[in-house]
């Protein structure tokens, strides 16, 4: 306690000067002090706290010390200059969803913003200004299941200035809606729970809603009933009666669909692989393998952190199967969800790649 008044007591301008007189890692991680001088000076110059740490940690996305420093840096910055925060990303994101590799990283003097670090920073700036995390969102190109996330505490007055981000979304026709708009979607559905009245009292009104969760949970519930020989075929059944649900049409990536069509089938997909991967894993994974191709990542990442414990080669595989943006997601899922299954031990490593025996080695050093 008196250490940390003491760094609250160091002024703004002597932090760097702090920061470079005492290491600021220790066991692989940064210090205490490493991390409250981050954040005061995110509280009062983001860009320069930013700009230091990844001076001096960059290494690319998803290894050293950079995500834990932003991560430090990234909700004070937020708290403190939203606008400031959302201008810097602007400049800094990575076009694509693939990962930042670290000769990418090592070569740029300004930071690199991969896209599950924007996906967190959406997180961060949501609380302090709604509009200006909404906005942010739809720069990216692709989406994240975490998205869904962003709003779903938010109160009326955060649901309307969020819907700002989207100027002409009263335009839209009845029941359609852009793949853009899915966050929208979201945010009007929230509307509707908190307050229907003052909802149909709206602009949006006119705008069809629909929850694209309850189905794909009736589905789940539905295929738990099936006996073991008849799973796949009941699978297959519930997942083609969502993608030939009656109702609104939405045009979006996976074509003309359902309002949250899209969603649903991924939902209903993830949900059954979950499941049916915990109990079954080479089965999950064939049923997997039997659905259209564009469908299969739905199903990907859940079977590999879900059959992990029974069967780690077939978890990674399956995490391997994923485009560059999601597969460390995946790995990750499936080295955490096997190493608190089995503490302590060392897996079976006959038989890997140089890839995933790096990967694994690099989870391992990480979580130490």
């Amino acid at each position: 306690m008196q250490a940390a008044m003491q760094l609250g007591k160091i002024p703004v301008g002597s932090i760097l000067a702090a920061l470079e007189a005492e290491p600021p890692v220790k066991d692989r991680e940064l210090t205490l002090a490493a991390k409250v001088l981050l954040i005061r000076w995110a509280g009062s110059d983001g860009n320069a706290a930013s700009a230091w740490a990844w001076k001096n940690f960059r290494s690319g996305s998803g290894y050293g010390l950079w995500d834990e420093a932003l991560r430090e840096i990234g909700p004070a910055w937020a708290w403190h200059d939203a606008a400031g925060l959302h201008r810097w990303v602007m400049a800094c994101q990575h076009v694509g969803m693939e990962e930042v590799s670290r000769d990418t990283a090592k070569a740029s003097e300004k930071p690199i913003l991969d896209f599950s670090q924007v996906s967190e920073i959406c997180r961060w700036l949501a609380p302090e200004e709604p509009r200006l995390a909404f906005e942010l969102l739809q720069t990216r190109n692709g989406y994240s299941s975490e998205d869904r996330l962003i709003g779903m505490d938010f109160n009326l007055t955060q649901v309307k200035e969020a819907l700002e981000a989207f100027p002409d979304l009263d335009q839209s026709k009845p029941g359609v809606f852009r793949d853009s708009e899915i966050h929208a979607q979201r945010l009007l559905s929230r509307w509707q729970e908190l307050d229907p009245e003052d909802f149909a009292r709206s602009p949006y009104a006119h705008l069809h809603l629909a929850n694209p969760y309850a189905a794909s949970t009736r589905a789940l519930v539905e295929w738990k009933t099936q006996a073991p020989a008849e799973r796949a075929a009941a699978a297959t059944r519930l997942i083609d009666a969502l993608r030939n649900r009656d109702g609104i049409k939405t045009v979006d990536a996976w074509g003309e669909l359902p309002v949250g069509a899209a969603t649903m089938i991924q939902a209903g997909i993830g949900m059954i692989a979950s499941s049916w991967a915990t109990e079954d894993p080479v089965a999950a994974s064939e049923w997997i393998e039997s659905l259209p191709e564009a469908e299969r990542a739905s199903g990907y990442r859940v079977v590999a952190a879900a059959a992990a414990p029974r069967d780690l080669d077939l978890a990674l595989l399956q995490a391997e199967k994923l485009p560059s943006a999601s597969r460390m997601g995946a790995f990750v899922e499936a080295f955490d969800s096997w190493s608190k299954a089995n503490p302590g031990k060392a897996p079976d490593a006959t038989g890997w790649s140089e890839q995933r025996h790096a990967a694994w080695e690099d989870l391992k050093f990480l979580s130490e």
